[in-house]
C-alpha cells in the first residue's frame, strides 16, 4: 500500500496508507464513548506509535496495541463486533507501518502527524502539543533505557522541543516558550529534526538496552 497525501480539516497530516475515510472512521472512534480511555486523537496515537518505532528495544505488539484502544484496563473499549476491531487494528498497524517507513527512509523526512490549529486572526498553525503528549506516554513503556538517554547532555537538549510541548511538568520560566500559537508552531517545527536525531543515534539507545540487559543477567548470576 503506497503512502498518500490527505488533508483534513483537523490535523496536518503526513504521507498516509491510509483513506481519508479510515482515518475519520479511527479518529471517530478513539473520541468517542466506545472507547473512553482510549489515546482520543490521531495525534497523539502518531505520537506515541513513533516513540515505539525509536524504542531502545522492540516493543511487543501485544504490549503496545492495547494502550492505543485503552490506558485504563478497568475501561476498556467497546468495539460494535469483532469485525470492527480488526479493522481498527489494521488502520493503527498502517499507521505504525507508515512511521516505520518515514523513518527508514534516507531520502524524505519525517513527518509527524499533528494538529491544525486556527489563531484568533484566522491563520493555520502546526500545533505538536498532542502528539508530543503520545510520544512522552509512549517513552514509559521502556523509561529506563530512555532515562539513560536522557542523562546523556545531548539527550536532555535534543528531547526539549517535545518536552516543552507536552511535558504537564514545564517550570514556570519556561511556560513562556508554549504561550501563543507561533511559538507552539515553531516548537512543532523541530520535531522532524529531533526524531530524525534519534533515530541515527538509536544506536546508541541500542548499547544502553544491552548494557542494561548484561547488567540483569550478571545480578540474576549472583544470585545463583
Amino acid at each position: 500500500m503506497t503512502p498518500r497525501h490527505c488533508k483534513h480539516p483537523r490535523y496536518r497530516l503526513p504521507s498516509l496508507s491510509l483513506t481519508q475515510k479510515e482515518v475519520d472512521e479511527l479518529d471517530a472512534f478513539l473520541g468517542s464513548d466506545a472507547a473512553p480511555a482510549s489515546l482520543r486523537t490521531l495525534d497523539v496515537v502518531h505520537g506515541f506509535l513513533t516513540a515505539v518505532a525509536l524504542s531502545p528495544t522492540e516493543i511487543p505488539q501485544a504490549q503496545w496495541l492495547p494502550l492505543v484502544w485503552s490506558i485504563q484496563p478497568e475501561m476498556p473499549a467497546r468495539f460494535a463486533d469483532p469485525a470492527q476491531e480488526q479493522r481498527l487494528a489494521s488502520y493503527v498497524h498502517w499507521l505504525y507501518d507508515d512511521v516505520l517507513l518515514a523513518l527508514g527512509d534516507s531520502d524524505k523526512r519525517f513527518s509527524p502527524l499533528v494538529s491544525r490549529v486556527q489563531s484568533g486572526d484566522g491563520r493555520d498553525h502546526a500545533d505538536g502539543t498532542l502528539w508530543s503528549r503520545g510520544f512522552l506516554f509512549g517513552m514509559t513503556l521502556r523509561e529506563d533505557l530512555w532515562s539513560a538517554f536522557l542523562e546523556m547532555p545531548a539527550g536532555g537538549c535534543l528531547m526539549l522541543p517535545i518536552f516543552l510541548l507536552g511535558s504537564n511538568l514545564v517550570t514556570d520560566e519556561w511556560k513562556g516558550v508554549v504561550g501563543n500559537f507561533s511559538q507552539r508552531a515553531l516548537l512543532t517545527d523541530w520535531i522532524p529534526a529531533v526524531v530524525e536525531v534519534i533515530h541515527v543515534q538509536h544506536f546508541i539507545l541500542e548499547l544502553m538496552a544491552l548494557r542494561e540487559t548484561r547488567a540483569t543477567l550478571a545480578a540474576a548470576q549472583g544470585r545463583c
